[in-house]
């Protein structure tokens, strides 16, 4: 418990006085109008963890919804059901990206007040769609944390341009593969780690399994514009918007596009979205504020608007209104 205690002490990344300057502000010095310092605001800062459940509910209901919609009105329309896979595949992959990011949340342990509670629920209710432990995950995403805007960053989509070869990787899922080769390639190069069992960890196949399930019902069925739209959806929509949100968090306004940053570092960069209704979808489990998640990644998304509020009424305030933009804006 202390080491994971000491992981998540260590997750502050080097900042950059361009692009992060929230980073700079020492905590010590803030104090908002009221004179409550940020030591005294921090403690009240706790999760709410009815809020969360109810958002991932939300997210199953409106995944179930769009595949049962396509299930009854699909096959009615013949052929010209085949137009619904576009729209409704980019529908279905936006709720799995919503859904897929409260892995995020629980790679900080924020989705249950036990650890060994947050792993298992994680792994049942959210990463079971994707076929990932929450635990493996969480090795990967704090060496985002520890290396943002490195060459060594696991988490890079930023490192592209917004280009039209850009865009067609992320939506055939080419980007998605590039990304699981560097993190099994790091996992195995780093001996130091726990390295990881024979054979196919447990997560995967029972993810393999639910999606087998889904589709062979599909096809047993003869609900093939839903077969369709599932695979479009996971297959491209959803890795697209993945790594869409990750280009518009991270990368700098200064990129130069002819740099490889794989081989340069990128330098780290963190923007704060608001809380608008495509700031809420496609940024939605604290995205749209990730900025704040990178200066205090112990805090809740539940509470963000709450550090934000209380950062606005202090001396951070500048570098709030710096990094602050919308996420069409950003694009």
């Amino acid at each position: 418990m202390l080491a994971a205690a000491a992981d998540e002490a260590d997750l502050a990344p080097a900042t950059d006085a361009d692009t992060d300057p929230l980073g700079r502000m020492d905590r010590r010095q803030l104090v908002d109008s009221r004179g409550v310092t940020f030591a005294e605001f921090r403690r009240t800062l706790k999760p709410r963890y009815a809020r969360i459940w109810l958002e991932i509910a939300a997210g199953w209901l409106v995944l179930a919804g769009i595949s049962a919609a396509l299930w009854v009105f699909a096959p009615g329309l013949g052929l010209l059901g085949l137009l619904l896979v576009p729209p409704a595949g980019f529908a279905l992959g936006l709720c799995v990206h919503f859904i897929n990011m409260f892995m995020h949340e629980a790679a900080h342990y924020g989705l249950a007040a036990s650890r060994p509670a947050n792993d298992r629920l994680a792994n049942a209710f959210v990463t079971i769609l994707i076929g990932q432990d929450v635990k493996r995950y969480r090795d990967v995403h704090f060496d985002h944390h520890r290396h943002l805007g490195t060459v060594r960053d696991t988490e890079r989509a930023y490192f592209n341009r917004m280009s039209p070869r850009f865009l067609f990787e992320a939506l055939t899922g080419i980007q998605a593969l590039r990304v699981i080769a560097l993190q099994r390639g790091r996992a195995r190069s780093q001996p130091a780690r726990p390295q990881p069992s024979r054979g196919l960890p447990r997560q995967l196949l029972l993810g393999a399994l639910f999606h087998l399930l889904v589709l062979g019902a599909g096809a047993y069925f003869r609900q093939y514009v839903f077969v369709l739209t599932w695979l479009a959806g996971f297959g491209g929509a959803f890795p697209f918007f993945t790594a869409l949100r990750q280009v518009l968090e991270h990368r700098s306004e200064a990129a130069q596009p002819q740099l490889n940053y794989a081989e340069r570092d990128h330098g780290p960069c963190n923007r704060l979205f608001g809380a608008g209704p495509l700031a809420s979808i496609l940024g939605g489990v604290g995205f749209n504020r990730h900025m704040l998640h990178h200066w205090e990644p112990q805090i809740s998304y539940t509470r963000f608007a709450d550090l934000e509020r209380y950062l606005r009424d202090t001396s951070a305030a500048p570098a709030i209104a710096q990094r602050s933009i919308t996420y069409v804006a950003a694009l």
